[in-house]
């Protein structure tokens, strides 16, 4: 049953929910339900209010009671997320540290069954072993789910054996007979004419036996690839994983982090940039599709709660863009200079943006938000370069004026010129060191007034590149205040 806005609007009326920012940053809010269910640590997306948030987290937690309550109810064959959370509950589990920085968890199931996972980082400075706890235990969950969902599908065969189906009757007395599941003698199934292909019976006999949608499309995305013809958008993303696993990208080997793929990212938007600055189609094409490979497998380094926030969960891009969707589906806006702005940005209420959580409403001017967005770009590169070793910088209350001065004219040119590319972003900067005297030396020296990257773009070094890159893209958080203070809400 589809909820309606009327109801969601009911329970949202009726919920408590605080928003607040983590140790890197991040936007998040903890919920609690008119019922008592609590939902913890709940990213909130970029730009997004956090009113939209909890709103889709009470649909995605009411749709999913309301589809238990309607399997229980129709006593449809299928494998529940209370079930396998109770055979976790059952298990003995053991975590353990190897080597200073690789995690192995060993889960013991009812039935005696085994299953051990383990990940681990490639420094001993960035493991965690909470962090490999989850990610083990979120692969471990994911066989639990297919075991039982084969001994269902087993138990199911076995009480279709005979390939007729099972009879049984209606309400009104008449004997009706019932398609079987995955027999052998499929073929011979009278359920089905000649018009159906095998391709239905599969949906079909998946879709009864309580399988998911995804399960049934790789089944048939490997028979169409054995056909010649072309894969799911869905299946290729299934390649591209087995390929990351395969080259130690992901997996119980993973040799990549969520950083060092940030920074693959950063790369490869910097392509991108180049292709649309040329205009060449083979160019955005081939970035375009490098970005949404680094995506595909940044997300499966990202260990995610769940609803509830009680255990790990399987985090992919396709979660991600759905849960995207669900935002965006319900927004309205109008364009305004070749881009999509919603109508929450014209409402003369303010704080709807990230900096709701950092200042009064007395404080939200053009110039006091500048500075916040700046000290933020400040931090996050200050962070970039420690973790290439690159010279040191301090933090924004340590920081010399001309580094704040220098943060902040960055954020207004970028207010000024939106959409101004990375190497434009460089160009405004040379020129303001270059009015400030200073000069190109093989070392950053501020007494000198010399610096390494006192270049044109094309020489930066891309490691260089990527702090331009970084640096538009913090603003892009923001930029729903900055538009909101720059018109004079």
């Amino acid at each position: 049953m589809k909820l309606k806005t009327a109801e969601i609007a009911e329970i949202l009326s009726q919920t408590e929910y605080v928003s607040y920012a983590d140790e890197s940053k991040r936007l998040l809010v903890d919920i609690k339900l008119p019922d008592g269910t609590k939902i913890e640590k709940v990213h909130v997306y970029a730009n997004d209010p956090v009113k939209d948030t909890v709103e889709m987290e009470i649909r995605k937690l009411v749709n999913y009671k309301r589809k238990t309550e309607s399997n229980h109810t129709m006593n449809k064959p299928t494998v529940t997320q209370e079930q396998v959370d109770k055979i976790i509950e059952d298990s003995e589990i053991t975590v353990e540290t190897v080597h200073e920085k690789i995690t192995r968890v060993t889960c013991k199931l009812p039935n005696g069954w085994v299953e051990c996972e383990c990940t681990g980082a490639v420094s001993k400075e960035n493991y965690d072993e909470d962090i490999g706890r989850d990610i083990c235990m979120r692969k471990i969950e994911s066989k639990i789910w297919q075991m039982e969902g084969y001994r269902l599908q087993a138990n199911l065969a076995e009480a279709s054996k005979d390939f007729g189906g099972a009879e049984h009757s209606r309400e009104d007395g008449e004997r009706i007979k019932e398609p079987f599941l995955f027999s052998s003698n499929m073929g011979k199934c009278d359920a089905f004419s000649d018009a159906h292909s095998i391709a239905d019976i599969v949906r079909y006999a998946i879709k009864q036996a309580g399988g998911s949608t995804a399960e049934i499309q790789c089944i048939l995305d490997i028979e169409a690839v054995k056909s010649g013809q072309e894969p799911s958008i869905g299946y290729i993303l299934h390649l591209i994983r087995e390929w990351g696993e395969s080259k130690g990208i992901t997996g119980p080997n993973a040799k990549a982090t969520v950083k060092t793929q940030f920074e693959k990212l950063l790369e490869e938007v910097e392509e991108l940039r180049e292709g649309i600055e040329k205009e060449s189609f083979d160019e955005i094409e081939d970035a375009i599709g490098d970005c949404v490979v680094v995506l595909t497998l940044l997300s499966e380094l990202t260990p995610q709660p769940t609803d509830t926030g009680e255990s790990p969960m399987v985090f992919t891009v396709e979660k991600a863009i759905r849960a995207a969707y669900e935002i965006i589906s319900k927004r309205t806006g109008k364009m305004v200079d070749g881009k999509f702005v919603k109508d929450a940005l014209f409402d003369p209420t303010p704080f709807l943006g990230n900096l709701a959580i950092a200042l009064a409403p007395e404080d939200f001017t053009f110039e006091n938000i500048v500075e916040v967005v700046a000290k933020e770009c400040h931090e996050a590169n200050r962070r970039y370069c420690a973790s290439i070793d690159d010279f040191p910088l301090p933090a924004w209350e340590d920081a010399p004026d001309w580094q704040r001065r220098s943060a902040i004219n960055g954020v207004k040119f970028h207010c000024d010129n939106p959409g101004a590319s990375a190497s434009a972003s460089h160009e405004n900067w040379l020129k303001e060191k270059a009015d400030d005297g200073w000069k190109y030396g093989p070392k950053k020296d501020p007494e000198k007034k010399e610096h390494p990257c006192f270049v044109p773009y094309g020489r930066l070094p891309q490691e260089q590149r990527n702090k331009d890159t970084l640096f538009i893209s913090v603003i892009g958080q923001y930029r729903e205040d900055l538009l909101k203070a720059q018109v004079g809400y």
